[in-house]
């Protein structure tokens, strides 16, 4: 990335496409993992350019220590820093502000975008159903119930479903993940709303074994 460049670090495209093969260990296809490496850096000066986020290399030093967060060292084709990027360029742990890095920004910004543009909409207790296809299998629109009854909405560029995860649908959970989860900190409406919709109109599904994990605390 052009942080990585800026700072005198050095990077290949081959050892950068060797260390997520390894990572991923044979759960993903060549072609997501170099369509990955080949379009991450550029699509990070897009949100730069274009939405007004900058980037930072994530690390914990000084308060942690050298190698904080650092991952899968041992892996070939590993980098210290430079490939990490944290959101604002706070160093996590030094400066902890939640108003300059990480998701509690992330928000923060997507909610004053919202609040001063006219063109999107906000449509509380409405909830996405069905993807409307036409003819030819194209998705052109969604299907939502909300205050009401139902309401189909026609899509003039294209559909993005960001509906969270299954956490809490126990059935999927049992289906999908290899090892039990006992307790989950997302919201109440992350069911699988996205991958059930998606289904329904033939598409494919991948990496439901995985999930990213915390440990967490069930309180007495």
């Amino acid at each position: 990335n052009s942080l990585m460049a800026e700072a005198g670090l050095e990077d290949n495209r081959e050892d950068a496409l060797t260390y997520v093969q390894a990572n991923s260990e044979g759960q993903s296809t060549d072609a997501l993992l170099v369509a990955y490496i080949d379009n991450a850096a550029p699509f990070a000066e897009w949100v730069t350019e274009y939405v007004g986020i900058n980037w930072g290399f994530l690390s914990g030093w000084p308060l942690y220590g050298e190698h904080s967060w650092m991952d899968y060292t041992d892996l070939p084709g590993f980098r210290e820093y430079g490939r990490t990027l944290t959101i604002a360029g706070s160093n996590v742990g030094v400066n902890a502000d939640a108003n300059l890095y990480g998701g509690p920004f992330m928000w923060k910004l997507i909610r004053e975008m919202v609040e001063v543009d006219d063109v999107i909409d906000l449509m509380y207790e409405t909830a996405a159903k069905h993807l409307i296809v036409d003819e030819s299998g194209a998705v052109i629109g969604v299907e939502c119930e909300g205050p009401e009854g139902t309401l189909r909405i026609k899509s003039a560029n294209g559909v993005l479903l960001g509906c969270g995860g299954f956490d809490h649908d126990q059935v999927w959970r049992s289906r999908f993940l290899r090892t039990p989860v006992f307790n989950t900190v997302s919201m109440p409406a992350c069911t699988g709303d996205a991958h059930k919709m998606d289904l329904e109109v033939g598409a494919a599904l991948g990496n439901m074994q995985n999930y990213w994990g915390t440990p967490s605390t069930i309180p007495p």
